[in-house]
């Protein structure tokens, strides 16, 4: 399901890029983007989870790398060029998907007696499932594009670049479904939100269709670690989670 950015989130985006701007002296250039496009298959790896209780890891459980199946992503954009620094500027974005896992087949391993979903099961093949609510990030990146005074040739209205920063994201997974192989239900969980830093690349193409308009198309790549403790009831949950993503768009420069 489609979920619209929150005012309140929206509004601090807005506040720190006016405020970025309002306090340069120099001012090359500004831009505000919206963009939609697919988010890839999501990589899932370093899946544990432990007992949380007291008495420390009485079991452990853990999956092999898992994906999830590709879905619509979306996003917007506020950047910021500056005169001084050639080249070089600022970019605050948001980026919402839904990446769910859909009764992937993988290999879990157990040590000692597991609770939870896992309950009475022991090492093998099961089906795992997992719906997400959504999976948001808030980014901050330092971005450098090449422009035609840059470049040997004429670029004739093309002008690549690339940034690098970091992004808060945020994870709402609805459940947590196991199956048998056979597809028999063995256990679901309860729902749980979660939020992690870490790193965001992003490299694309812009076009220019006017002074003031222009089509973009931008890749994506961000890495985050989670951790779920009230996922599935005394047992605390940790993944890495690995998203691509291709978007294109239309951005105002100003």
């Amino acid at each position: 399901d489609c979920k619209m950015v929150k005012p309140i989130q929206l509004s601090v985006l807005l506040t720190i890029f006016i405020w970025i701007v309002s306090f340069s002296s120099a001012s090359a250039e500004s831009y505000m983007g919206l963009g939609v496009g697919k988010s890839l298959r999501q990589t899932i790896s370093g899946f544990e989870g432990n007992d949380d209780s007291a008495y420390g890891d009485s079991f452990q459980v853990s999956i092999a790398d898992l994906g999830s199946d590709s879905s619509t992503a979306s996003g917007i954009k506020l950047g910021h060029f500056f005169k001084d620094l050639y080249g070089f500027g600022l970019e605050f974005n948001y980026s919402f998907s839904n990446p769910d896992v859909v009764k992937e087949e993988v290999r879990v391993n157990m040590t000692s007696a597991p609770t939870g979903v896992f309950a009475g099961q022991s090492t093998g093949d099961f089906l795992v499932s997992t719906d997400i609510n959504y999976l948001s990030t808030f980014g901050a990146l330092l971005v450098w594009r090449v422009t035609d005074g840059q470049f040997l040739m004429n670029l004739d209205g093309l002008e690549p670049y690339a940034g690098i920063g970091i992004g808060l994201s945020f994870l709402d997974i609805e459940k947590f479904t196991v199956l048998n192989t056979d597809e028999s239900l063995v256990g679901e969980t309860s729902s749980e939100n979660s939020s992690s830093v870490g790193l965001l690349i992003t490299a694309g193409l812009n076009y220019t269709l006017t002074k003031h308009m222009k089509v973009y198309g931008e890749f994506k790549y961000k890495d985050a670690n989670f951790e779920f403790d009230e996922l599935d009831e005394g047992v605390e949950y940790e993944f890495d989670a690995i998203e691509s993503s291709l978007v294109f768009g239309l951005s105002y420069h100003f």
